[in-house]
């Protein structure tokens, strides 16, 4: 695994090779590698390599394309990110321009490789308006199966009241992420719903622009604020919740949904983006327009009536749309094993003396 480094972490495992990387002022917590990459290309020509997987198209993920192309080796690419719906973190130039360069590099790379894998089917669907033709395999990422926490347990052990009606955000705080709608729904439901609480567990740049506007709204006592937590605390939170909100757009998959209903939690969620394809409308969740009037009648739809949302539980603990890490490998494999097998059809054959 070729990968920047990161201040502060020192890996254990021999397989991991880091990229010399800076952190930048405009990308906080995203390591950005820099050349010389001399001294990885060694190392990558030292191994035994069959096959190149990358996971971005940009400094990292050019890297990896080089070197097959010069190793002579198939490459496979997995499209993460709706690149297009983050041009506000480039400085200095303009959105417009931003997304027009980042629309030519995407058709540019993605072209260059054997197939692309993708974790919906919408991010498939923007690649082809990008233009790539290249190869496209739908595979959605793996979520482990978790035994959730009760609910009163795992109110105690947060300090969170048994009789609040409790929503839950969890991600990253960005303006990409569309949380003033969540804010605006709040200041909708907070005399119909006197009980409900919207609790936002993550960080970003743009948590002290909410906190603001929390408090500008008059919603700040209904909104809190818990910031970064570790990956075990945060399947303590969504065992807490009644309904997990997420009004992004900018998602390939919202990963964050499925992990959500593993632990039984009925979800809400805006169209756009990936993120609506792991909800079933009515059965596990509800799908709504980017609006925070249809947003806020759905919170309290679900909320109001226990029966429904019991049933939803249910259900979403047993989404279809949910696969397990085991069958995200076996997938992954077979892809490998597709791309390698296409390569070896059209390789002209070669005398064992070249081979060797």
């Amino acid at each position: 695994m070729f990968a920047p480094g990161f201040p502060g972490h020192a890996d254990t495992d021999p397989d991991v090779v880091r990229f010399r990387a800076i952190i930048t002022p405009w990308a906080k917590g995203y390591p950005l590698a820099y050349p010389p990459f001399r001294a990885t290309l060694r190392k990558f020509w030292q191994l035994p390599v069959e096959i190149v997987h990358t996971h971005t198209p940009f400094t990292v993920g050019f890297c990896g394309l080089r070197w097959a192309e010069s190793a002579g080796l198939p490459i496979v690419s997995t499209y993460h990110t709706l690149y297009d719906r983050y041009v506000h973190y480039v400085p200095f130039l303009t959105r417009s321009y931003v997304a027009y360069k980042v629309a030519k590099h995407t058709r540019y790379y993605y072209g260059h490789v054997a197939k692309v894998i993708t974790p919906s089917q919408v991010a498939a669907e923007v690649l082809r308006d990008h233009g790539v033709t290249t190869p496209i395999e739908v595979i959605r990422t793996g979520i482990p199966r978790t035994d959730p926490m009760p609910r009163a347990e795992a109110r105690a052990r947060l300090g969170i009241p048994q009789d609040e009606m409790m929503l839950l955000y969890v991600g990253r705080l960005a303006t990409e992420k569309n949380l003033g709608l969540l804010l605006e729904c709040v200041s909708r439901w907070r005399r119909s719903l006197p009980n409900a609480r919207l609790r936002l567990v993550g960080d970003g740049p743009g948590r002290p622009n909410l906190e603001s506007r929390a408090a500008q709204m008059g919603v700040r006592e209904r909104v809190t604020f818990h910031g970064q937590v570790g990956r075990d605390e945060v399947l303590v939170y969504m065992a807490a919740a009644d309904l997990f909100v997420f009004p992004s757009t900018s998602e390939t998959q919202g990963l964050v949904i499925g992990e959500a209903q593993s632990m039984g939690l009925p979800a809400v969620a805006v169209l756009g983006g990936g993120a609506p394809e792991t909800i079933e409308h009515g059965v596990d969740g509800m799908v709504v327009a980017d609006d925070a009037q249809e947003f806020a009648r759905a919170v309290e739809e679900i909320l109001r009536n226990p029966a429904l949302r019991a049933k939803m539980s249910e259900n979403a603990l047993r989404s279809p749309a949910r696969i397990s890490p085991e069958e995200y490998v076996f997938r992954i494999e077979r892809t490998y094993e597709e791309v390698l097998g296409a390569e070896k059809q059209k390789a002209p054959a070669q005398p064992a003396s070249v081979r060797s």
